[in-house]
Formats: structure tokens, C-alpha cells, sequence
């Protein structure tokens, strides 16, 4: 990649995406120390969970990335054309990784082991209904989303910012609100509240909103004054959600995991608080062009290193990094090592047009 190329990166977004991966890993290394409900409030469970809740803003950001990208009205592209490009590109690779995770799932990690005969039948079940491995279920939403992206782009195109901005305020009331209504009421009352159906408003459900919430964040000039409000807020969310899970668990059989969600409106903040904090970091004045160069190899190496990385932390580093050490050390080196080999596993399958494009988009 010469020096143009890079150039005309956005490099606040290769900078993000490489963030954010780091962050998924750290959710995955972190979950299994967490939802032992006996734990709580140990040492080791805290860092786990402190880690894991300063991680949640990654998955978001890499739907609000997306949407800073796609829905660019500048995009000319017919709709056929967009779902070959993007389908193509991240379907082909998906059903190859449910095969060698189900493969991986069933006689190497739970063991059930299957007759060969009967298996066929498992493996399309595992890839219709998602169930090949748990961090592919990004795929499938995201899949989902590039199926309405051609539709998005014509609505963001003849949509003013005030309008864009309505169709956000329904997403968070619908979606957001919604949610933390739901989770807030269960905690106190302890029972499921009931349906309101005003707040099932179609199109605007989901991670829809988080893809929106991108391009129009990259869009609008915001004030040093709201940036401010909002680092707060989002600092706050930060040193809320650990105490929250906390204070909702403890005692209880089964961790209480409502407030790591995705539609957590503590996690929407630290979401926009990350997503702001980069958009208006001068990076081009501060990297060097070698740096750079490395920045945007780690970002287009991300949806391969999401790929491979809980194969490289279950079969690898696991076993590598001693459960003895000091937790906080462990969890870091754990999520440093995953990401290393799972990127120098992507650069070196990627020498191989093949694996580049099977395996390793």
C-alpha cells in the first residue's frame, strides 16, 4: 500500500476498527470468569468484569462504522451491484467458518461427537439457525443489514439532517428506551412488564439504529461544549455498568447481564462517547505515514482476526498464558496474544488468493 492509498484512508475508522476488535477479544477472554455467579465480588471477578464492561461499546461501533461508509449518498452503486460486492463477500466466508467451527464445537470442544451420518443434518441446522459458534451471530445481523442498505441509502439521500435526526429519536425511544425500561423494570419488580405496543415502531429497530447513528454522527459538527457533555456522560455510563451488573447479581443463581447489552442506554453512550472522542482526534498530524501503513493493514485485517480469534483464545492462548498469574496481567496478555497470532494468521493466509477469499476477506 503506497503512501496515496493511505492518504485517503479515513484513518480515524482504521484506528476505531482496530479498537474495537480489541475490545470484542477482551469481552470473550473476560466472559468465562464472569458468569461464575459464585465469584462475585472476588478480586479476580471484578477486573473481569470491569474489562469486560469498559469493552461493550465495540460490536456498536463496528455497526455505526459501517454505516459511516455505506450510506454515503455519494454511492452510485445499483442494488444488485451492492449485495454482489458486499453478500458475496462476507456470506461465502461466513458458511466456511460455521463449518469449521461446528466441526470444532462438536468433536473437539463439547464432544458429543455425532454419527458422520447424521451430521449433514446438524451442520445445516448449526448454519441456518446460527448456532455453529457464538460470535458469528455479528454476521448474520450484519448480512441482515446490507440486505436494507440499498433502501437506507435512498431514505439518508433525500433526508435532511433533521430528519435523519427524527428517525434516530424514534430508534432510541423504540429501541434504547425501550430496552432499558424493560431491564429496569425486571430488576425492581422482578417479572417481565407489559407490551407497550406504541413503542414497536417498523424500520428502526435493532442495530438499523446504531448503522444510522454513524453516518449521521460523521455528518453533524458537534461543539467542543456538547463533546464535553457527552465524554462525561459516557465516563459516567463507564463506571456505572460494573456496579450495575454487580449490584444485580450478587446473590442471585445466574449473572444478571442486562446492563452489558448492546441497547443498554449506558452502553449507547459510552457507544457515542468512543465514536465522537476519535471523529474529532487529529490523527493525521500526529502518526507518521509507517504508522499509518500498519493502522490500516490491522483494519483490514479485522473481519478476519474476528473470524479466526476465538479458535486462536480457545485452542492456543489458553493454554499458553498460566491461570496462576496476577488477573489483570492474564486478561491483557490473553487479549494481546490472541490478536497477534490471529492477525499474523490472516496476513499469512491472505499470501494465498484462496484463503484470502474464503476464509480471510
Amino acid at each position: 500500500m503506497n503512501k496515496q492509498q493511505v492518504e485517503n484512508r479515513i484513518l480515524y475508522l482504521d484506528i476505531l476498527r482496530v479498537l474495537a476488535i480489541f475490545a470484542v477479544i477482551t469481552i470473550h477472554v473476560t466472559a468465562m470468569d464472569i458468569i461464575k455467579v459464585k465469584d462475585i465480588g472476588s478480586f479476580e471477578w471484578w477486573v473481569s468484569n470491569i474489562f469486560n464492561s469498559i469493552s461493550r461499546w465495540g460490536v456498536p461501533v463496528f455497526f455505526m462504522m459501517s454505516g459511516v461508509l455505506l450510506l454515503n449518498p455519494k454511492n452510485d452503486e445499483s442494488t444488485s451491484e451492492f449485495l454482489k460486492k458486499r453478500i458475496g463477500k462476507i456470506g461465502i466466508p461466513l458458511i466456511v467458518w460455521s463449518i469449521i467451527y461446528s466441526i470444532a464445537k462438536h468433536y473437539f470442544i463439547e464432544m458429543d461427537k455425532p454419527e458422520i451420518i447424521t451430521y449433514p443434518k446438524i451442520l445445516l441446522t448449526d448454519i441456518i439457525f446460527d448456532r455453529a459458534y457464538y460470535h458469528l451471530w455479528f454476521i448474520y445481523v450484519i448480512i441482515t443489514i446490507y440486505l436494507i442498505t440499498p433502501f437506507l441509502r435512498k431514505i439518508i439521500k433525500h433526508s435532511n439532517i433533521k430528519e435523519i435526526r427524527y428517525l434516530l429519536i424514534l430508534w432510541f425511544v423504540s429501541t434504547i428506551g425501550s430496552y432499558t425500561y424493560e431491564s429496569i423494570y425486571t430488576c425492581i419488580l422482578h417479572e417481565r412488564s407489559s407490551y407497550i405496543r406504541i413503542l414497536d415502531i417498523p424500520l428502526v429497530g435493532g442495530f438499523i439504529g446504531y448503522f444510522v447513528l454513524g453516518y449521521y454522527l460523521n455528518k453533524i459538527e458537534i461543539t467542543k461544549k456538547i463533546r464535553g457533555i457527552i465524554y462525561f456522560i459516557a465516563g459516567s455510563s463507564f463506571i456505572l455498568i460494573p456496579i450495575l451488573i454487580y449490584s444485580t447479581s450478587i446473590g442471585k443463581t445466574k449473572l444478571n447481564e442486562q446492563f452489558y447489552n448492546h441497547f443498554m442506554i449506558t452502553t449507547f453512550f459510552i457507544t457515542i462517547g468512543v465514536f465522537v472522542f476519535f471523529r474529532y482526534k487529529n490523527f493525521d498530524n500526529i502518526i507518521p505515514v509507517n504508522m499509518k501503513k500498519l493502522i490500516v493493514s490491522m483494519s483490514n485485517a479485522t473481519f478476519g482476526i474476528y473470524l479466526v480469534h476465538m479458535l486462536v483464545l480457545g485452542n492456543i492462548v489458553n493454554d499458553i498464558i498460566p491461570k496462576e498469574i496476577n488477573t489483570i496481567i492474564k486478561i491483557i496478555a490473553r487479549v494481546i496474544l490472541t490478536y497477534i497470532i490471529s492477525y499474523l494468521i490472516v496476513m499469512l493466509g491472505r499470501l494465498n488468493k484462496y484463503l484470502k477469499k474464503y476464509l480471510f476477506p
